[in-house]
């Protein structure tokens, strides 16, 4: 089951920890006008040490960019894929002008539990060609609630979150899966329940 209700591109489609998600359906990228369609900071914006090159509205890259630069003051480098996210060391410190800050890996089903604003990443697939990260906004007994842009037409279930995923807990070792929680009953049907998550990236400030 993938849903069907489309929102029309770069309408709002929830917002959390301070950071609008916006819609990505429908977009064919004309790229004589690529310039129009790259999303900067300004630091006049920001107050930060710098510009900050955020991404290609509204991709999910983007989106988890903006988050870290709005709530860590970081930033990862430019990258062409967002699982190119997970073997990052290090993002750039936005408070310093050439400092850098500790991007920690933690796989999925390790023994570190995943915290609020960590970033989880997907691997490529045939249905996610280029991966995907998200952010993980809430941790919960047993779930975790995500917040991301371009991953379904039909935007998020809640205001404050896209997803609610199950999360377990097995011998001290966290494994969050792609059942979502209150719609187990349909899981079968689901576009993505193939789909595996690599694990979550972390700042160290």
């Amino acid at each position: 089951m993938r849903q069907s209700n489309k929102i029309q591109w770069g309408s709002v489609l929830g917002e959390a920890h301070n950071v609008k998600a916006y819609s990505n359906v429908g977009i064919h990228y004309d790229h004589q006008k690529w310039n129009s369609y790259k999303s900067i900071l300004k630091k006049e914006e920001s107050g930060l040490t710098k510009d900050v090159f955020l991404g290609v509205k509204y991709q999910c890259v983007e989106y988890a960019r903006r988050f870290l630069v709005i709530n860590f003051a970081a930033a990862f480098k430019d990258i062409n894929c967002a699982d190119e996210i997970y073997k990052l060391n290090y993002v750039d410190d936005l408070t310093t002008l050439n400092g850098t800050l500790q991007f920690q890996t933690f796989p999925n089903k390790g023994n570190q539990p995943p915290k609020e604003g960590d970033l989880i990443i997907y691997p490529k697939t045939s249905k996610q060609p280029y991966g995907h990260v998200a952010v993980i906004v809430e941790v919960g007994l047993g779930y975790v609630c995500v917040a991301e842009q371009n991953y379904e037409d039909s935007g998020w279930i809640k205001k404050n979150y896209a997803r609610k995923l199950k999360m377990n807990e097995i011998n001290g070792q966290y494994e969050i899966t792609q059942v979502r929680v209150g719609l187990e009953h349909q899981y079968q049907y689901w576009w993505d329940r193939n789909e595996q998550i690599l694990g979550w990236k972390r700042v160290t400030r």
